[in-house]
């Protein structure tokens, strides 16, 4: 551990622990269980950002999600312990999914977003102090590979925003679904026109079979190829480049 750096317990259930580190560049917002004058809240933009999460993967793995820390937490500093105003600025997310890309590709989408300040995962870190560079991470003995943690902005800059996170533009299998079926029900009254105009070469039956074919391998053919389409963009496993700090 290096100096200046804190290791942080988080309970986010009776039974669930896990750790969360604190680097000196974020001392600015970090509290000492100073008892906050309302009701502790995720701010807005966090909210957002697990609603994002969730959208991804309605049925994802959230036993190491987590955003407040419990009494023994408060009386070590961190992002998780609200403010005055009750604001809790830290926010983390479990990366089991199941995902409909790598876990890490998402992180990286997120990565030099302007309501974050830092971002922990996969041994690395990276913030808005130092340009959103990746760098090694050895503030704890936690090295966030069961879960990636978002810090938003200490000078509240953007905290109450509620606009869509680039997750937003990520595809989904239920994406890729709606547009297959969309194209299907696009071509279907096309094809059932020339039907009847294949009726001299074909049998009446057997035009209509060879248009459902047509159909339902064009809807095949739609899925997988926007199922590709994350690979084709350069998505990979989210490793770190060779050399990469």
């Amino acid at each position: 551990m290096r100096s200046g750096d804190a290791m942080e317990v988080i309970r986010t259930g009776s039974a669930m622990v896990f750790r969360l580190p604190v680097r000196a560049e974020s001392r600015r917002s970090q509290r000492k269980g100073t008892p906050p004058m309302t009701t502790p809240y995720l701010v807005p933009c966090l909210v957002t950002l697990r609603s994002e999460f969730n959208r991804l993967s309605p049925r994802r793995d959230k036993d190491s999600d987590g955003w407040i820390g419990d009494a023994a937490h408060s009386s070590r500093v961190s992002d998780h312990n609200p403010d005055r105003a009750g604001r809790v600025l830290a926010l983390d997310i479990d990366s089991t999914g199941p995902w409909p890309q790598p876990f890490g590709d998402l992180v990286e989408t997120l990565r030099g977003d302007s309501r974050l300040e830092y971002i922990i995962w996969n041994r690395r870190i990276a913030s808005r102090a130092r340009g959103w560079t990746w760098r090694a991470y050895a503030g704890s003995a936690d090295p966030h590979t069961g879960h990636a943690h978002f810090s938003a902005r200490h000078d509240h800059a953007g905290n109450n925003s509620t606009a869509p996170w680039p997750l937003e533009d990520v595809v989904t299998p239920d994406d890729i679904e709606k547009i297959a079926n969309a194209v299907y029900l696009k071509l279907k009254p096309q094809l059932d026109q020339a039907v009847s105009a294949w009726d001299d070469t074909f049998g009446r039956g057997d035009a209509a079979t060879t248009a459902g074919l047509i159909l339902v391998e064009t809807r095949n053919n739609t899925r997988a190829l926007l199922s590709r389409l994350p690979e084709e963009n350069g998505s990979g496993t989210g490793t770190p480049a060779a050399g990469a700090v």
